[in-house]
């Protein structure tokens, strides 16, 4: 997932320059696996030791883990998504 969601920053990189690429990549490759495995403190971890990111530069791994985790898992949207199709059934 980690390898996905670099791929996924640089193509973002390539699509709108003015983000920089040391922006980009760990940001989405950090919202990317949290998206899929709802552990946003340990992908924060992985992302910052693979990306070899200073303190300062951790924030932004750090908050899409955090806005990924919140919108997929926090506010409940895949379950309210689904309750929703079985009630229309």
């Amino acid at each position: 997932m980690l390898f996905m969601g670099a791929i996924t920053g640089i193509a973002v990189n390539s699509l709108i320059p003015s983000i920089p690429l040391v922006v980009a990549v760990p940001t989405i490759a950090a919202a990317v696996s949290v998206a899929v495995v709802p552990l946003p403190l340990m992908i924060l971890v992985l992302t910052t030791m693979l990306f070899g990111l200073s303190a300062e530069l951790a924030v932004l791994p750090a908050v899409g883990a955090v806005t990924s985790y919140v919108v997929v898992n926090g506010l409940g949207a895949i379950p309210s998504i689904i309750t929703a199709i079985r009630k229309s059934d």
